[in-house]
């Protein structure tokens, strides 16, 4: 494994993700480093697996996995690196994403979940944390550490995913059956919601956000909940909202430049840096430009995350919530 280890730009319950150099190519790339419990490497293997059958500009590009040898505790899957960090990273220090933005980013997600869904594969972790968007603006679906085959019954019999985004089937799957890739609708809009308030989604902002009619539109027909009566991601594709010609890498560039300016901030926050303290005016400038001078929400609490996962998320398990469950109701309450 010819690679140096640079960074560390993330860390979760799995392990740790580094920025690292291939030597030979000097080709940056992104490292997951995954700890093997007593030698168990089914579960890594899989997502490597996974990440290898899928070729598609708006999936992380896989470029394989390692093991230093057969003692080693340690399994590497390299990946593509995307400098522009997840979407949490993008709104958590500058803000809600302006309409635009919105749409750009939901468009290119569900380009990426119609070739997820067509090869019969569901992500179940769809949520800003796990979006990634590269130095030019392009969006990217990263983490199948979750994923699974719609043919592995099993597996669509399983609890998993992170709480906030989880649709009500999969919460409820205990009572209600398997879930299919329909589940990964539901996670969109509230991701969608996420990045358009900056915040952690609840059922209840889809009635309370301030967002174009289109966005409104959209949200409600992603949060259906009965799975039947929900759009796949092609027929999401077709919708007013994120068909627009003028949705292009473009829309990403301001707030990518004022995300750099916010690590130069970060990495040299000392008396005296004149060039970081205009950094900092630029910054602000920028935010105020994107939103059009719009009052920044509370700041997000930062989570020590790793490729898109979040603190106290185990297979299974979602933080605070009875078991079965759903968003926004009581237990064994159905929709009005």
């Amino acid at each position: 494994m010819d690679f140096e280890f640079l960074e560390c730009i993330g860390h979760g319950g799995f392990g740790q993700v580094f920025k690292a150099v291939n030597q030979q190519s000097n080709e940056i790339l992104a490292i997951k480093s995954v700890h093997l419990n007593n030698g168990d490497d089914v579960k890594p293997m899989e997502e490597g697996r996974l990440l290898k059958e899928c070729n598609h500009e708006n999936l992380i590009k896989f470029h394989g996995v390692y093991r230093l040898d057969q003692e080693s505790g340690n399994l590497f899957i390299a990946m593509e690196f995307c400098g522009g960090g997840s979407l949490y990273d993008l709104y958590k220090y500058l803000g809600p994403f302006c309409n635009d933005e919105v749409a750009y980013v939901c468009r290119e997600v569900l380009k990426g979940l119609k070739y997820l869904h067509g090869k019969s594969l569901i992500h179940r972790d769809i949520k800003g944390q796990n979006i990634l968007v590269n130095e030019t603006g392009k969006v990217k679906i990263g983490d199948l550490g979750l994923a699974a085959r719609v043919s592995d019954l099993s597996a669509r019999f399983q609890r998993v995913g992170t709480y906030d985004w989880m649709a009500p089937e999969v919460s409820r799957v205990k009572f209600v059956g398997p879930y299919n890739e329909k589940c990964d609708i539901w996670s969109l809009g509230m991701m969608t919601m996420e990045i358009a308030e900056a915040q952690i989604p609840s059922i209840d902002l889809r009635r309370n956000g301030n967002w174009s009619r289109e966005c409104h539109d959209f949200i409600r027909r992603l949060l259906v909940f009965n799975p039947s009566r929900r759009p796949s991601a092609e027929e999401l594709l077709l919708h007013p909202f994120v068909n627009g010609s003028h949705l292009t890498q473009c829309q990403m560039n301001r707030r990518l430049k004022c995300q750099e300016l916010y690590k130069m901030l970060d990495k040299s926050l000392q008396p005296g840096h004149e060039e970081v303290q205009e950094a900092g005016c630029k910054a602000e400038h920028v935010v105020k430009g994107t939103h059009g001078g719009r009052q920044q929400p509370g700041h997000v609490e930062e989570q020590g995350h790793g490729e898109g996962q979040e603190p106290g998320r185990g297979e299974g398990q979602e933080p605070g919530r009875g078991e079965g469950q759903e968003p926004g109701r009581a237990e064994g309450q159905e929709p009005g």
